[in-house]
């Protein structure tokens, strides 16, 4: 069992090599890594919808206690930061307008040829 701290506000979690998500929350989380001597996390960020355009959190995770053994060591620990981004792609944009100027182009073909 390890004992992590967990800090920060950026919507980011973690998950072991099974799939499993780890809790989120600020404070502290028990993790069971099982019988493998090389255990890999993978941070995974979220979609944050209060995140502003250029606005950066972060979340940070130290592990405390391995086994029931205190960890001094400030080399245990991870820190995940995510910067916002409101930026809209002007592909689909202008594929939609394209799309609305084709569908108004044959609606009016089809009225002129039905009310002459």
């Amino acid at each position: 069992m390890v004992k992590l701290s967990v800090e920060g506000d950026a919507m980011v979690s973690l998950m072991n090599e099974d799939g499993d998500t780890l809790e989120e929350m600020n404070g502290y989380v028990m993790v069971d890594l099982g019988n493998s001597a090389n255990v890999k996390l993978t941070a995974m960020s979220h979609s944050d919808p209060d995140l502003m355009d250029g606005e950066m959190k972060s979340k940070t995770w130290k592990i405390m206690e391995a086994d029931g053994a205190d960890i001094d060591q400030d080399a245990y620990w991870l820190t995940v930061t995510v910067e916002g981004s409101t930026a809209v792609p002007a592909l689909p944009l202008v594929g939609q307008l394209l799309l609305a100027l084709f569908l108004m182009a044959g609606g009016s073909r089809l009225y002129r040829r039905r009310n002459g």
